[in-house]
């Protein structure tokens, strides 16, 4: 089983965030010890955040929970796709907080054309630039 994260990705955003923190955990599950006051604090959301529907949050806020639903799992495969898009420079090093915390060994693809983005935590690289495209038909 593994989770995908890409900023294509839909969140339920009538949900608030402690809806979809529940219904994420009832389904998928978190790490041990993940709380929602933790996934908050480590967001850098305020308290009062819990209580509001994700279609009231940024870009970069839903990039934030949507980086957390991938990351503080238990899955052995982590799709990431392009984490950083709409993140600021704290949210970068949120990014990088959540990878050092709960990537463990776990594997990690990430698609993405930066080198700040996967540099750090993957030992293997494919160009796909130098992958001829095959059309099936």
């Amino acid at each position: 089983m593994f989770k995908v994260n890409s900023s294509a990705l839909e969140l339920t955003e009538e949900f608030t965030l402690q809806e979809w923190f529940e219904f994420h955990r009832s389904v998928k599950g978190f790490a041990d010890g993940v709380t929602l006051d933790k996934l908050t604090a480590i967001c850098g959301f305020p308290n009062n955040t819990k209580s509001k529907a994700l279609l009231t949050f940024s870009s970069g806020m839903k990039q934030r929970v949507k980086l957390c639903m991938a990351l503080m799992g238990t899955e052995s495969l982590v799709i990431l796709d392009e984490p950083l898009t709409n993140l600021d420079i704290s949210g970068n090093l949120m990014y990088e907080t959540l990878l050092n915390t709960y990537l463990g060994n776990r594997a990690l693809i990430v698609a993405s054309n930066r080198d700040d983005e996967w540099k750090s935590y993957c030992n293997q690289v494919l160009n796909v630039t130098k992958i001829n495209a095959v059309q099936v038909i």
